[in-house]
């Protein structure tokens, strides 16, 4: 279904060049189920991650990343169901930083910024025609080899090293007043 005159949506997160491909981000309104804006709902939106594996898209709460070439892009996807509408998604990296990274063979201990994760996936629908749909998903890829920030005076190339992870969430909102049900999100560990 398509954003009318009467129902425009905003979206940020704005990706050029090889970010966007390597983002493949993508919001939809998935089917075409549309309910009247309820600012009376009293329960918060089902908020789901979903990572693709070889049988289609499955619920994770974690995943591993092999961080070669080798590695398959990970496609994740968020899903954001309330039976009485929704009105918001965001599918983003939340934690990008990691404890270790391995520089040319040594593990130096710190915080460290992954660098070359995809942007965030926000949409917010504005309601104006007074009909919202009661899904919304969005799907991000994490794909390519991950380098990692450079502990300070060391020159070869970092990535991310075993045993660390990153934090993917997954947020959704509704159009409930009362501010305790109006979102709800959910986590998946990508771990190295």
């Amino acid at each position: 279904m398509k954003p009318t005159a009467s129902q425009p949506r905003r979206r940020s997160g704005v990706r050029t060049g090889a970010a966007a491909l390597a983002a493949m981000a993508l919001v939809l309104l998935a089917g075409c189920t549309t309910v009247a804006i309820n600012p009376n709902d009293g329960s918060a939106p089902n908020v789901t991650i979903k990572v693709q594996g070889p049988n289609g898209y499955q619920v994770a709460t974690s995943t591993n990343y092999a961080n070669s070439s080798a590695q398959e892009p990970v496609n994740i996807m968020c899903i954001v169901e309330d039976p009485q509408g929704v009105k918001s998604i965001n599918l983003h990296v939340s934690d990008v930083t990691v404890d270790a990274v391995n520089c040319g063979g040594a593990i130096y201990s710190g915080n460290y910024s992954v660098n070359g994760l995809p942007a965030p996936i926000s949409d917010t629908l504005s309601g104006a025609s007074g009909k919202v749909p009661t899904k919304l998903s969005g799907i991000m890829q994490i794909s390519g080899i991950l380098e990692a920030q450079k502990p300070l005076g060391v020159t070869k190339k970092c990535y991310p090293a075993n045993n660390t992870h990153i934090t993917v969430r997954c947020q959704g909102g509704n159009w409930a007043s009362n501010a305790a049900v109006a979102t709800a999100s959910t986590t998946l560990q990508v771990n190295f």
